[in-house]
């Protein structure tokens, strides 16, 4: 589940992420800058989806110290 997550706000960021940022009011520079800062940092979002998901197991499986 973790992994789809991860692939779903990747793909959506992707393909959205030009309207997005310029929705928030980028314009020019400041929209190329975050659009391309945005598809670099959302290309990796499937290992810290699957990390985080490990996480919350650890923590559930109670002590983890």
């Amino acid at each position: 589940m973790s992994s789809i997550s991860g692939l779903a706000s990747t793909a959506a960021m992707l393909l959205f992420g030009r309207a997005f940022y310029a929705a928030l009011g980028a314009t020019d520079p400041a929209l190329e800058a975050a659009v391309l800062y945005s598809d670099v940092l959302f290309l990796g979002a499937v290992p810290f989806w699957l990390f985080n998901a490990a996480a919350s197991l650890l923590r559930g499986s109670g002590n983890a110290a």
